[in-house]
């Protein structure tokens, strides 16, 4: 299967260079019969609707290739978000790390596939709102686990004050 090409301005020139030398090659011989270039025009007209109908075709398989390479790399995050793996302290970061995986992922699947690679990429990206709750999450986690932490200080210190006079009225 051949590549498609990776961005719309290779895709153009390539296009136009081909439709170029198509017409010129026709020129020479529509020439004789087409005095006022009314047949060339419409054909030029033709060819850029073609090409134009071609650049948008590209995109839109491009488009469609990458969403879904972009669904399956990103398939064992939505497994662990759905496990809620990353519902912990620490899971923040562990997060950070599997999305660059996908990130690279994407990016190693995804070359060659046309010009959407990237808006694709930069979609996802800004769509993507699971950081900020799994950073909102483990910050809830962390905020609690200093509560408790400071509750059972707290209950230690009472402890200690609490043995501390007990030792002290029984000296008296």
């Amino acid at each position: 299967q051949p590549l498609m090409p990776i961005d719309e301005e290779n895709c153009e020139r390539r296009i136009r260079t081909a439709a170029e030398k198509g017409i010129s090659e026709m020129s020479l011989i529509v020439a004789k019969w087409d005095k006022n270039g009314t047949w060339m025009k419409r054909l030029q007209t033709k060819l850029e609707e073609e090409r134009l109908a071609f650049l948008r075709l590209n995109s839109s398989k491009s488009t469609k290739l990458c969403n879904k390479i972009m669904e399956e790399a990103d398939q064992p995050v939505r497994q662990k978000v759905g496990k809620s793996v990353y519902n912990r302290i620490g899971g923040f970061s562990a997060y950070v790390k599997d999305m660059e995986i996908i990130y690279n992922t994407y990016r190693q699947r995804a070359a060659g596939k046309g010009p959407a690679v990237e808006t694709v990429l930069e979609t996802f990206r800004a769509m993507e709102t699971r950081r900020n709750m799994i950073r909102d999450a483990e910050n809830k986690l962390i905020e609690e686990d200093r509560r408790l932490k400071e509750e059972q200080r707290k209950k230690n210190e009472a402890k200690a004050a609490a043995a501390t006079a007990a030792e002290n009225e029984r000296m008296a």
